[in-house]
């Protein structure tokens, strides 16, 4: 973990009872006081313990060159169209994931070969971390981008074919970081380009406009469900709900000393994360020529062919 946050719990007589008060750096660089439920900090010790975590990092790495890095994390593995389970690790396979969305970070890889084409399983010739600026041959300057901004670029838009919508070249995904019972690091989950819709509208729609609430307020429980496309593939698609609100009866001080813990903790897991290439959770084996509709999943790689039938 980065030095960006200094963390130390306080045990005095001014804490409320029934929280556990954590003083963190905020955004801007000051200083506040997160209070964490006392029940919440039981559930997920990384958010009342972050003290013990920054120490308990610093003991383990110290006088060494390495640090916690991306695949230190877990990481669960979206199936195919046969399976509707996830794959974290070695551990059984699951049906649901149920934490806390701490980060959600869309990006965007682009390859100008395809592994039929002799494009092998290489990093994307154009990438952007944070979905908003590419970085490789559509870059600032480029003759097809000279902006290098995704929004402008035309690999990135979507085309039409007759009556089917055809994705853009340039592939979208998102990642989020999940806060979880069963580790105090967060489980990272790269979203496909088929299920980046149902995110959306969870976050906007469920959440924000029926809800009033952001994704750490809640613990959220992610699924999956089965769509076809116009040839009849199965393909799985993520689905997204509330399970639990956990800042229900919460004042709005209350709302705002709480989230300072899990705002502080995804700065502290985003400097990883920034530093890091996901293209191919979703992306390198999509460039060959497969079905589609559905991801498949092999090794490490989850492959999204959800095709031109799939609206965007």
């Amino acid at each position: 973990m980065s030095d960006s946050t200094e963390i130390a719990t306080t045990g005095n007589g001014d804490t409320p009872d029934g929280v556990v008060a954590v003083t963190v750096k905020t955004k801007d660089g000051g200083v506040g006081q997160a209070l964490v439920p006392v029940e919440i900090a039981e559930r997920y010790p990384s958010l009342g313990q972050m003290d013990e975590l920054a120490e308990l990092l610093a003991e383990v790495f110290e006088g060494r060159d390495e640090g916690l890095s991306f695949s230190d994390l877990p990481r669960a593995k979206v199936p195919s169209g046969e399976s509707k389970s996830f794959q974290i690790g070695d551990d059984d396979p699951v049906k649901k994931i149920r934490g806390i969305i701490i980060v959600r970070q869309e990006r965007r890889n682009y390859w100008e070969k395809s592994i039929s084409e002799g494009g092998g399983n290489q990093a994307p010739d154009c990438s952007s971390r944070d979905g908003e600026h590419g970085v490789g041959v559509n870059g600032p300057d480029s003759a097809d981008n000279p902006t290098g901004l995704c929004a402008n670029c035309p690999f990135s838009q979507w085309a039409e074919d007759g009556e089917n919508r055809v994705p853009p070249p340039c592939k979208p995904q998102e990642v989020m970081l999940i806060l979880t019972e069963e580790s105090a690091f967060p489980l990272v989950l790269t979203v496909p380009r088929t299920s980046m819709r149902e995110s959306r509208n969870y976050v906007k729609r469920t959440l924000l406009a029926k809800k009033m609430k952001s994704p750490v307020e809640v613990v959220t429980e992610i699924g999956m469900k089965q769509e076809q496309n116009a040839d009849k593939l199965t393909y799985n698609v993520l689905t997204f709900d509330i399970a639990e609100d956990l800042t229900a009866g919460m004042t709005p001080a209350q709302k705002r000393a709480y989230k300072l813990a899990p705002l502080a903790l995804a700065e502290e897991f985003r400097t990883i994360l920034e530093h890091v290439d996901t293209s191919r959770d979703t992306e390198g084996p999509e460039r060959q020529a497969a079905p589609e509709g559905g991801f498949s999943v092999q090794d490490d790689v989850v492959d999204d062919f959800a095709g031109q039938s799939v609206a965007g």
